[in-house]
């Protein structure tokens, strides 16, 4: 059992700017024909969310500490590595269900593992998320972004 507080923001702040890095490099996969694209990396968005965790988690690092409950630490331990979970499931997922579909069910999930049970807000709120983000990302910067397979092969 660790009790020192240091030692437990520095496993944190590794465990998670480790993640970062890793999930980092998963987004310079190879891709096949099938996800050929144009001059736009469609990974863009991904990337910049990496980058942004592992700036967060470098802060953590070198921020002066402040008294933490080690209780509530490991009360909340689950909680965040679920929400790690799915956004790395969403990362990964993102180049094959497209924008559209791995953002709209990646917000359905977060809200319910935030607590959220009532399905038409979760729904409400996914779509409108998900719409915003793809009105963001393909109509107002022109950044073209991976699309689901299925979707590609019938409409563009």
């Amino acid at each position: 059992m660790i009790k020192n507080i240091n030692t437990i923001k520095l496993i944190t702040a590794l465990v998670f700017i480790i993640s970062g890095v890793i999930l980092f490099k998963a987004t310079f996969v190879e891709r096949g024909m099938l996800f050929a694209f144009n001059e736009h990396d469609p990974m863009i968005y991904p990337r910049c969310l990496i980058v942004g965790w592992l700036l967060s988690s470098v802060l953590y690092l070198v921020m002066p500490e402040e008294r933490l409950q080690t209780d509530s630490l490991k009360k909340s331990l689950p909680g965040l590595l679920t929400v790690v979970a799915v956004i790395a499931v969403y990362i990964f997922l993102f180049s094959y269900l497209g924008l559209v579909l791995s953002t709209f069910v990646f917000m359905l999930l977060f809200n319910f593992v935030m607590g959220n049970r009532k399905p038409v807000s979760n729904i409400a709120f996914a779509s409108l998320f998900t719409f915003i983000t793809w009105f963001g990302f393909e109509m107002l910067l022109r950044i073209p972004m991976p699309r689901n397979m299925i979707v590609e092969m019938f409409f563009y």
